[in-house]
């Protein structure tokens, strides 16, 4: 688990789920994201970031991750987000 700072000074943190699957998780009290055509999730930007966007990096753990997918989780909290990025470790 990491825990980073958004441009405002909130936290985020992000978590390993299984070898190919981050957690990104956090209060904002906004969040913008788009679907393709299909109905796909292609991004999901946090209030002050991170901007998380399929085909995008991700830093985690000393390592740059390619993001492949992103799920928005349902949460029970008001104004807190969590998302699941299905990612893949670039060498």
């Amino acid at each position: 688990m990491e825990i980073i700072q958004n441009r405002y000074g909130q936290e985020r943190v992000i978590e390993k789920i299984s070898m190919n699957r981050l957690r990104v998780m956090g209060d904002s009290l906004i969040y913008k994201h788009s679907l393709d055509k299909d109905g796909n999730l292609k991004m999901f930007d946090f209030e002050g970031g991170p901007f998380l966007g399929v085909g995008s990096k991700i830093k985690f753990c000393n390592s740059d991750w390619v993001i492949k997918g992103i799920t928005i989780e349902t949460t029970e909290r008001e104004n807190f987000y969590s998302v699941l990025l299905d990612v893949e470790l670039q060498y």
